[in-house]
Parts: C-alpha cells; sequence; structure tokens
C-alpha cells in the first residue's frame, strides 16, 4: 500500500509578525507543515538545529545581532539546510552578499505565492538530488577500496584535485589534507608526461564525455608509477565552472 509523503518541513523567518502570520496560513494552505515562525537569526539558527526543518523562508533584514544572511550562511554551512530568502528590496551590496552560493535564490516581497511555492519545490527538489548524488559518491567510494581503486576529483571552481582511496599513498601524503592545487599536483607528474597531460586536461571535454589517460608519477622517494585515471567531466554546482569525477588506479611501478 503508497503511503502519502510527509509534508515538507519548513521554517519562516520574518520580523513582520502579519507577514508572517499570512505567510505560515498560505504555505500551509499549500500543504507544507510550517515548524516554526522566528523574527530574528539568531532564534533562525537556533530553531534550524533545533527543528532540522527541510528549507528556510528567510527575511533578509532582520533586527538583532545578525542579519538574514549571516544566519543563512550559519544554517547552511553548519546543518545542510537550504535557505530562500525573502525581502522587500535588495540593493547591491546585499546582492553581492547572497552570490556567493549561501542560498537557493531570493524571492521579492511582496510575493506571488505560486512563484514562492515553485521556488521552494525547486529548491527543495535541487537539495534531495545533491544527497542523493553525495550518496551514490559515497557508495562508489567504498567500492574502489574494495578494488583497491580511488577516486579522482577535480573542482574547477577552486582549481583542487583530491584523491581518495587506492593510489592515495602513492600519490603523496597532501591528499590527506583536502587536495591541493591542480599545478601542485601535475608539477609530480614525471617530466616525460607532464606537459601533456596538463594541456589534455586543460582542453575542451564535452560535458558527459568518458575519458581517460595514464601517466607516469614520481613518488617522495624518487620512484615512479604508473597512474591511470577514467572518468568525465560535469558541469560545476551554482555555475562555479567545470568539475571532473572519475576513479583512479595504480597500474605499475618500478624502482627507477
Amino acid at each position: 500500500m503508497n503511503q502519502t509523503p510527509a509534508p515538507a518541513r519548513l521554517l519562516v523567518v520574518e520580523d513582520e509578525r502579519i507577514v508572517a502570520f499570512d505567510l505560515k496560513q498560505k504555505l500551509e494552505g499549500l500543504g507544507y507543515a510550517v515548524v516554526g515562525t522566528v523574527a530574528n537569526g539568531l532564534d533562525a539558527v537556533r530553531d534550524a538545529e533545533n527543528l532540522r526543518p527541510d528549507l528556510v523562508l528567510m527575511d533578509i533584514h532582520l533586527e538583532g545581532d545578525i542579519d538574514g544572511i549571516e544566519a543563512a550562511r550559519g544554517i547552511a554551512e553548519s546543518f545542510g539546510i537550504p535557505v530562500i530568502f525573502l525581502t522587500a528590496y535588495a540593493t547591491d551590496d546585499v546582492l553581492q552578499r547572497i552570490q556567493d552560493g549561501i542560498a537557493e535564490g531570493f524571492v521579492v516581497k511582496p510575493f506571488d505565492i505560486r512563484m514562492l511555492h515553485a521556488s521552494i519545490q525547486t529548491s527543495l527538489a535541487r537539495h534531495r538530488a545533491a544527497r542523493n548524488r553525495d550518496s551514490t559518491t559515497a557508495r562508489m567510494r567504498a567500492a574502489m577500496r574494495a578494488v583497491e581503486m580511488g577516486t579522482f576529483e577535480w573542482d574547477g571552481a577552486t582549481d583542487a584535485v583530491l584523491v581518495r582511496g587506492g593510489p592515495a599513498e602513492a600519490l603523496g601524503q597532501a591528499w590527506q589534507h583536502g587536495g591541493e592545487p591542480f599545478d601542485a599536483f601535475v608539477g609530480r607528474i614525471h617530466w616525460n608526461d607532464r606537459e601533456d597531460f596538463r594541456a589534455w586536461f586543460r582542453q575542451a571535454h564535452p560535458t558527459g564525455t568518458r575519458v581517460s589517460r595514464e601517466f607516469q608519477y614520481l613518488r617522495a622517494d624518487g620512484t615512479t608509477t604508473l597512474v591511470r585515471i577514467v572518468g568525465q567531466f560535469e558541469p560545476g554546482t551554482n555555475g562555479t565552472g567545470n568539475r571532473f569525477m572519475g576513479i583512479a588506479r595504480e597500474v605499475a611501478a618500478d624502482a627507477a
């Protein structure tokens, strides 16, 4: 027997009581569960931690020690809960502050409840997809460990490379510290392969196209190991460039 999915749980942060009450009624009329309404940033962070809503609707301009943007940053970074800003106006400096990826977007007041509903549904769907993607990546890493493979990741937003799992020890201790710059990684590829690898990786690869490459890598003790990476380039998150996700495996080693 199919069960009706539980309604999405929302936390409303709005310092105008009448607006908050009206918004709560309209959201509940759409089938959402409003688990709380608060009027300042500190209470928003506290209730986000205690109630763990699926999404927070956050007024930007709040009275108190922290405004909505700082509260949203704390909620997103500490609890991984998506936030949508509600604002009657947005100056250039406010727009600059909210462009760092801490929120899913913003809706200008007075808002059309249908548009807000669409924004909430889009944000919830995007967040579910991200959680599923993270879960899939975790399962893949577990499988790679079982067959002595590792994951090879490059983030176009930071130009950082990270290897986890099987070949990480062969590729140096830097992998234990959250990755390192792409150029630092390339600098340890054997000089016979270094520039060819750099040129290959930097060229435009169509999104979703599977690629592979082998290269000789210099260990700290001066020996070399042959490594193969296989994966594909993907769109980056929040429009911040490309990503590469794949697997890495040590193919052979010598004592040269």
